[in-house]
């Protein structure tokens, strides 16, 4: 009998987790078009793409396993700043359409302008993680939306699968 429950709140768990992962917020696969493009990309081979330089998933020497062992068992201070950090508010928008600019609006985001073109890399504008609990924003870096970014050519985002 314990076996089976255990096996069965396993069992729930796994789904669970299934489920989470193919919400919306995961996004989804290229198909179609769009997967003929990627696949022709010089950078694209065996499913995967391949940075032109290595580029390690983790520094200072450690694996995966070293660095989630010190993330969980080691005491350390709260990480977060104690004052919210800084931050210029401005609508966006109204920067010119010429010339070549980046803005960072914290963690990996940020916009370009290149030759006219507007690029969004990696926007995280009210959570780093798909769910609110796992992760939050600094105080003060949640200021940022698209309502006040202009009209974006392309969106970029970028993922960390292990170095090549």
């Amino acid at each position: 009998m314990f076996f089976t429950i255990i096996l069965s709140v396993f069992l729930l768990c796994g789904l669970g987790v299934g489920y989470f992962l193919i919400s919306p917020s995961f996004g989804q696969n290229p198909s179609g078009e769009r997967l003929e493009k990627i696949r022709k990309s010089p950078n694209y081979r065996n499913g995967m793409f391949y940075n032109q330089e290595p580029t390690p998933v983790m520094a200072d020497g450690k694996n995966r396993l070293q660095a989630l062992w010190e993330f969980v068992f080691t005491d350390r201070k709260d990480p977060r700043p104690e004052i919210a950090i800084p931050i210029v508010q401005f609508d966006y928008r109204l920067l010119p359409d010429t010339g070549n600019l980046m803005v960072w609006f914290g963690h990996s985001s940020y916009l370009l302008q290149v030759g006219g073109q507007w690029i969004l890399v990696d926007p995280v504008f009210h959570a780093a993680a798909p769910v609110l609990f796992l992760n939050r924003p600094f105080a003060g870096t949640d200021i940022f939306n698209t309502n006040n970014i202009p009209d974006i050519d392309l969106l970029l985002i970028t993922q960390s699968l292990g170095s090549s």
